[in-house]
């Protein structure tokens, strides 16, 4: 998949921007604080109509405007040529494929896949387990049965703790919430035991590729409530209610699931060193990338926000054999890397939300 042109209008702090990015390798050059982060955000909206930053919708709409909007043209593996357009609202979104608007959101997920490399990935190791479940929920999304089950599962839960708040929930309620959340809740922990073992696969390998040494890194699926079916969790669900009412809230289920990422058998978390733990995080997210092949056939996009400057030259020269010449790669930075094996950067200079093309690379400015 290759994005040949993107326009964008009262996204952030980008008033209005056409930029032409037909080819192998785009770069945003400019200092902290100018927007580069921004058009790469909204790049990445395209994958599942979330950011890699954020999940305030409001966040993203320029201030004193009533919406923003992204417009793709893209180079696509089954669509050929196709255009498509979000239209992103303070508490809703749109989204139109060659003009026609999508009845349903959830059928543009994992179509146009892109993956995000950026400074807080070390939150997948050291953050809070809604990073990680986020990670995971973003690419197991590839499949609509998936997101069906955890819209689903998510919407019932958002009522049953709704329900627990009153003094005196209503049992039969509770009991209808209760089961849709039961039947969402077998597919969802079916779907993450099972592609973390694909994961983890393609972990092995890219992190070979990184390191060049074998540290067995393992992805582990740590489940809240290690429950099979719909009716164990309907029955837990049920006998927890006394518990739950107290807390006012639903203290287990998959929405407290977490994962946890090993090297040599120990927590890469507590046990690796820095560098260490860069190339588990780096080859995790190119894992991602080569998940979202394998599924769907579409090549993702690579989105570098800021990271390659920080890869020692070695480093540099094994991702770039990593990702290999055929995914499209645009990245951000304060100083202009070297060029990778397909070709020179297309350079945009970026002041303020304004972007200026620089013809020659060779005489691109060090901000």
């Amino acid at each position: 998949m290759r994005l040949t042109k993107i326009h964008a209008q009262n996204f952030r702090n980008i008033a209005l921007a056409s930029l032409n990015t037909d080819v192998p390798a785009v770069f945003f050059l400019a200092p902290n604080g100018q927007g580069k982060t921004n058009i790469l955000e909204a790049i990445g909206m395209i994958t599942a109509l979330r950011s890699f930053r954020t999940t305030e919708n409001s966040a993203f709409i320029r201030q004193g405007f009533a919406e923003a909007k992204i417009r793709f043209e893209i180079n696509h593996e089954t669509e050929d040529a196709c255009d498509v357009t979000l239209v992103l609202h303070p508490h809703h979104k749109e989204a139109l494929i060659n003009g026609g608007k999508l009845a349903r959101l959830a059928d543009l997920m994992g179509c146009y896949p892109t993956v995000a490399l950026c400074a807080d990935d070390s939150l997948l190791l050291r953050g809070a387990p809604a990073v990680r479940r986020r990670f995971l929920d973003m690419t197991l999304s590839v499949n609509a049965e998936y997101l069906t089950a955890l819209t689903h599962y998510h919407r019932a839960l958002k009522q049953r703790n709704a329900i627990l708040k009153d003094d005196t929930p209503d049992a039969h309620t509770l009991l209808a919430f209760e089961r849709e959340m039961a039947t969402s809740a077998e597919i969802i922990t079916r779907f993450r035991a099972e592609g973390l073992k694909e994961l983890n696969h393609h972990l092995t390998s890219t992190y070979a590729a990184i390191a060049t040494t074998d540290e067995s890194p393992t992805l582990l699926y740590d489940c809240d409530k290690p429950l099979v079916t719909s009716d164990d969790f309907l029955n837990y669900w049920i006998a927890q209610r006394p518990r739950d009412q107290s807390a006012h809230t639903t203290r287990h289920g998959p929405h407290k699931d977490d994962l946890s990422l090993n090297l040599k058998g120990l927590p890469a978390r507590e046990y690796a060193s820095e560098g260490q733990q860069r190339a588990l995080v780096l080859a995790l997210k190119l894992a991602q990338s080569a998940f979202f092949l394998h599924k769907s056939g579409i090549r993702p996009i690579i989105l570098a926000d800021d990271v390659l400057g920080q890869l020692d030259p070695q480093r540099q020269q094994r991702f770039w054999n990593v990702i290999g010449n055929d995914h499209q790669i645009i990245a951000t930075g304060t100083v202009l890397p070297p060029a990778p094996p397909t070709g020179p950067w297309h350079v945009y200079t970026v002041n303020n939300g304004v972007f200026t093309a620089v013809e020659n690379t060779a005489t691109a400015p060090h901000v």
